[in-house]
């Protein structure tokens, strides 16, 4: 039951709604993080970083990426498998977090903070999804960055309904 409360809890405009929403990672503003005292950044793989289920970094933000984990500390949370989250490590050369809490539970992101060393104000969540990743890091206190999927064709067609849904929800909220 109380799963149930926590995704309805996510469901809030002051939850669902990202700090910044750019196309992908390309144009974030390093100089911008910077002054707001973000020392920290968390990106989500599918559709964030590559294809869904893919391991490699999609080349139209591959020298982003490298411009941003080298300017902050950086790791990876996915909702992926063990054997995955080591492929990724080795593509990406970053570290992936791995705990039993999956997003949007906050026990992933203080998993995530921990490992980066961070407080929730100093670090940024960079996701394609709302419910998940945005949702459940504005409710840690991180500061959200939502960017458009890569590759929405690569992926279940479970993800493009949440979406659908996703979207409704927020465009009611904006009216």
């Amino acid at each position: 039951m109380d799963k149930i409360y926590f995704y309805l809890d996510c469901l809030k405009p002051k939850y669902l709604i990202p700090n910044l929403q750019l196309k992908n990672i390309s144009d974030i503003d390093i100089d911008f993080l910077k002054q707001i005292g973000i020392k920290g950044l968390i990106f989500d793989v599918d559709n964030t970083l590559a294809p869904y289920h893919g391991t490699g970094l999609d080349q139209c933000i591959e020298q982003s990426f490298l411009e941003l984990t080298q300017k902050f500390n950086s790791c990876i949370l996915s909702n992926t498998s063990s054997e995955r989250r080591k492929k990724l490590e080795e593509y990406f050369g970053i570290h992936a977090i791995q705990t039993p809490i999956k997003k949007p539970f906050s026990g992933a992101f203080e998993a995530a903070l921990d490992y980066l060393e961070t407080n929730p104000s100093e670090t940024a969540m960079i996701d394609d999804r709302l419910w998940t990743g945005i949702a459940g890091a504005n409710q840690a206190g991180l500061f959200t960055i939502k960017v458009e999927p890569l590759a929405m064709m690569s992926e279940p067609f479970r993800h493009t309904l949440v979406r659908i849904f996703e979207t409704i929800v927020c465009k009611a909220y904006r009216k």
